[in-house]
């Protein structure tokens, strides 16, 4: 008698590696502010830089900068998400802050080659009532990868 050998093919998850710096400009839009002069859209510049793990996740900090009445603004956010390879999207949970103002929110978007499409939206947590909202942000891998 020759014993049988059974053996079973697992298809691996795709993986997109999505690891870098991406930077771009694009237009936010605040509203629902308690402070009405901020219920404004504005041109900011993104630079988004991914660490990114064989399973599909990835942390990331986003880094916002504009002016606002003369004044420079920076705002800092965390990322924690994951990656559709098979979709080619990823989204993630974001929390963040300006100044004395905290917010949370979400991140999601498309990949296109070395390309993020991002639209981020996120409300103030303390320090002020705004909903902040981007959409179809494009960001370009830096070259140096």
């Amino acid at each position: 008698m020759i014993p049988a050998v059974v053996t079973s093919c697992i298809k691996p998850e795709p993986f997109i590696d999505i690891s870098g710096s991406y930077s771009g400009i694009g237009e936010i839009a605040n509203t629902n502010c308690t402070n009405t002069a901020l219920n404004i859209a504005f041109t900011v510049s993104v630079r988004m830089t991914i660490s990114h793990t064989e399973d599909n996740s990835f942390t990331a900090i986003i880094i916002t900068a504009w002016n606002f009445q003369g004044f420079e603004f920076t705002g800092y956010d965390n990322v924690n998400g994951t990656v559709n390879a098979s979709e080619k999207t990823f989204e993630g949970d974001v929390s963040g802050s300006v100044g004395g103002t905290t917010s949370v929110g979400k991140v999601y978007g498309k990949i296109q080659g070395r390309d993020l499409i991002v639209t981020y939206s996120s409300a103030d947590a303390s320090g002020e009532t705004c909903k902040t909202q981007g959409d179809n942000i494009l960001l370009t891998r830096d070259n140096r990868r």
